[in-house]
């Protein structure tokens, strides 16, 4: 971390925070006068040397305010007269750009997932299940054992049972439940039963055409003031709906 002032007409202070800083270096290929230098990242990263991995030549640097507005992470700012010059009209900005084309998108949320910025706000709204399939259920209690067979065997989690004995003399606490809004009606709990206690009837294919077509719906929204273009999302977006605007290659 560094402060560097220089007075005149105008007060120019140059400051540098580590905390923000990824050792991109590309404060370093834009400075004119080749004042800022890139340490030893790599023993820096480890820990094995304390330094900062941007270091400045307060005898050359001009104060021009360029590695501040090229610092994609706002570890560089230059202040003019205590104004940040990347609010300052007249000093240049990078193109660059991040878009979600909104026809494409399918919510999916890969990108969402690797944003190194958390620059990406995502919202997903899925249909209920339970409209889109049909079924019927039934369990015989005076079959039913409570083997738990249907249960550890359902791969939606939808049935619980319990065997509890009260005691040596009462009779056993069984208890058997059907969570409808996880049962798909696959059929698996009425074939594993010993008991044949289980009716189960599946209906989704006979209502085909009456069931209305799944839709997901949602939203991507990505940060101007926090994305640094990497391009991250680009890349593992499957549907190709995100085009990045880069300031630099590579």
């Amino acid at each position: 971390m560094f402060n560097i002032e220089r007075k005149g007409d105008e007060r120019r202070k140059l400051s540098y925070s580590n905390k923000y800083c990824v050792s991109c270096g590309i404060c370093v290929g834009v400075c004119p006068t080749s004042s800022l230098r890139l340490g030893p990242i790599v023993p820096i990263a480890r820990g094995l040397i304390e330094m900062d991995p941007i270091s400045v030549n307060e005898d050359s640097c001009v104060f021009c305010g360029l590695c501040s507005v090229a610092c994609p992470f706002d570890a560089l700012s230059l202040y003019v007269d205590g104004t940040d010059i990347k609010n300052i009209g007249s000093y240049p900005v990078w193109d660059m750009e991040c878009r979600v084309d909104d026809e494409e998108c399918i919510y999916c949320g890969r990108c969402y997932s690797v944003c190194p910025q958390d620059s990406i706000i995502f919202e997903r709204n899925l249909p209920n299940a339970t409209d889109l399939v049909r079924g019927e259920m039934d369990i015989d209690d005076e079959k039913c054992i409570c083997c738990s067979f249907c249960a550890d065997m359902c791969p939606a989690g939808a049935i619980t049972v319990k065997n509890i004995p009260a005691s040596t003399v009462d009779k056993v606490n069984n208890s058997i439940d059907v969570d409808l809004s996880k049962c798909i009606f696959c059929g698996v709990c009425s074939r594993v039963c010993p008991e044949d206690a289980i009716r189960q009837i599946c209906a989704t294919c006979m209502y085909h055409d009456e069931i209305e077509i799944p839709e997901v719906t949602g939203k991507t929204f990505i940060s101007d003031k926090s994305c640094v273009s990497c391009s991250w999302c680009a890349e593992i977006c499957p549907k190709d709906a995100i085009t990045i605007t880069k300031p630099f290659e590579r």
